[in-house]
């Protein structure tokens, strides 16, 4: 697929529903309710086209899909697929994602939000320690919608270790929530960071 502009970052950080988009984050951020079904999953992915989604590949990756879309059965087409866009120059592969996997629910233990959240740059995220005390519990999916806070803000980094995003991406919604009166992304998108946490960890 080819971007409508020079790459798919700037795309999408042109989009003019970006903040509307990114105030709805708490619907987005249900649709990864680890007691979700697969076909629930689906629905919302069909009534919500062009959305983005963090997830691990198949060698343990993780990988930023955007544009993701649900391909019905139709006349063109034997069976139903889901496609996400991978890349942020201005051309971008079309991947397939399995959603039986993708949907597949996780829960893990995590270190204290407080440590998680004030990470900083050039940290050692192996420093950040799960209490031996009532730890933090985690629930998601294999894979993550995100809102274009998030997607963008990755695909500006160009990188996708969770080393270097998770304090880069909680810098990011601290700077939001200082112009948002009623959403809060460090709360609302703390299982983005979560999420990030357990990549590193496999």
């Amino acid at each position: 697929m080819i971007a409508r502009a020079p790459t798919w970052n700037l795309f999408y950080k042109g989009l003019g529903n970006n903040l509307e988009i990114n105030l709805k984050m708490q619907t987005i951020m249900d649709f990864n309710q680890h007691q979700l079904t697969k076909d629930v999953w689906i629905s919302n992915l069909a009534k919500n086209p062009s959305l983005a989604i963090l997830a691990v590949n198949g060698f343990g990756k993780l990988v930023l899909l955007h544009n993701v879309s649900f391909l019905q059965e139709n006349l063109f087409c034997s069976e139903s697929k889901v496609l996400g866009l991978c890349g942020d120059d201005a051309q971008a592969d079309v991947n397939r994602i399995d959603p039986d996997s993708a949907s597949s629910s996780l829960e893990l233990q995590t270190p204290l939000w407080h440590d998680l959240k004030n990470l900083q740059p050039g940290a050692d995220l192996d420093g950040l320690l799960v209490p031996d005390q009532n730890p933090p519990m985690a629930r998601f999916k294999n894979s993550m919608w995100i809102p274009p806070l998030v997607s963008t803000s990755i695909l500006e980094a160009k990188n996708l270790s969770p080393e270097e995003l998770i304090p880069l991406l909680s810098a990011k919604f601290q700077e939001f929530d200082k112009s948002s009166p009623n959403v809060k992304a460090c709360t609302t998108l703390r299982p983005v960071l979560e999420f990030l946490w357990a990549v590193h960890k496999n």
